[in-house]
């Protein structure tokens, strides 16, 4: 039988991995956006990388949940329902997600400052706003 926390975790997992890849491509699209205007300036170069690390971080999140979701199905293969290995996609799923999350509200941030000064203000208040949010959110569930 299938214990609850099991399907607890499978559902959060699947949860997870559906944010993440919303998110991947949300910081994909800001990404190409970046990529093809035609400034160049240091502030440009790391609004850029901060959305690159988001999107690869949530590509990360994704597979890492899938693997999880999968692991705890009652069928799952012993090289997938490994406590250990289910233990390592948990970690890597939560870090890459929360570092994710970091990186594309920073890249948000950023961004309106290649607008103006108006803009860089209030996208950044409201991207700090959103970052102490989700920083108050974790660390209450941890």
């Amino acid at each position: 039988m299938h214990s609850e926390a099991q399907q607890a975790m499978s559902v959060f997992a699947t949860q997870l991995g559906s944010i993440s890849a919303f998110f991947g491509g949300v910081a994909v699209a800001f990404l190409g956006l970046l990529i093809f205007a035609n400034t160049r300036s240091r502030l440009m170069e790391t609004t850029i990388g901060a959305f690159v690390t988001a999107a690869v971080c949530f590509i990360v999140s994704a597979l890492a949940a899938t693997i999880l979701s999968v692991g705890m199905l009652p069928g799952a293969s012993r090289d997938i329902a490994n406590r250990a290995y289910l233990e390592t996609s948990l970690g890597l799923m939560n870090a890459a997600f929360l570092l994710g999350i970091i990186a594309l509200l920073g890249g948000i941030m950023a961004s309106g400052w290649l607008r103006s000064r108006l803009t860089g203000y209030t996208t950044t208040a409201v991207g700090a706003v959103g970052l102490l949010a989700v920083l108050w959110l974790c660390i209450r569930v941890t």
